[in-house]
């Protein structure tokens, strides 16, 4: 194990490095468990244009092309599924985090856990075709 994966496991034991994993994704999970309480403060911008250009966006193409579900990868904590799903609620809107403390405040915030689900974009778990649209929206 490199040192910066020891020094991972040391600061935040409940991230388990995947064999596959990057140091710096392993350091970026990390950085995320632990500000996760000031993510929404620290990333979220109210009037954010970029993030609701976004939506609006995604919005459109789902109903010009009656899109019927969108995967959002990488959601934090969920403001963009939220978004999508008032704006599309015929759909079946999914978002997807690797960050547990990240997926646990959109719980909080009124998120079903069936639409909020542990994942990251290395691994999609899902047969092809599971969605009309996959996006992320503000990933690093």
């Amino acid at each position: 194990m490199s040192p910066p994966e020891k020094q991972i496991q040391k600061v935040n034991p409940s991230i388990t490095p995947n064999v596959f994993m990057k140091p710096e994704v392993l350091l970026q999970r990390e950085y995320y468990t632990r500000t996760a309480k000031l993510y929404e403060s620290m990333h979220v911008v109210h009037g954010d244009v970029e993030h609701d250009l976004a939506c609006a966006l995604i919005h459109s193409l789902s109903a010009h092309h009656k899109l019927m579900s969108v995967l959002d990868v990488g959601s934090g904590t969920g403001r963009a599924v939220v978004k999508l799903h008032e704006n599309l609620p015929h759909a079946r809107v999914v978002g997807m985090e690797p960050v547990e403390a990240l997926r646990e405040i959109g719980y909080k915030n009124g998120i079903p856990r069936d639409q909020l689900i542990s994942g990251d974009a290395t691994h999609l778990d899902f047969p092809d075709a599971s969605f009309d649209l996959v996006c992320e929206l503000e990933c690093v």
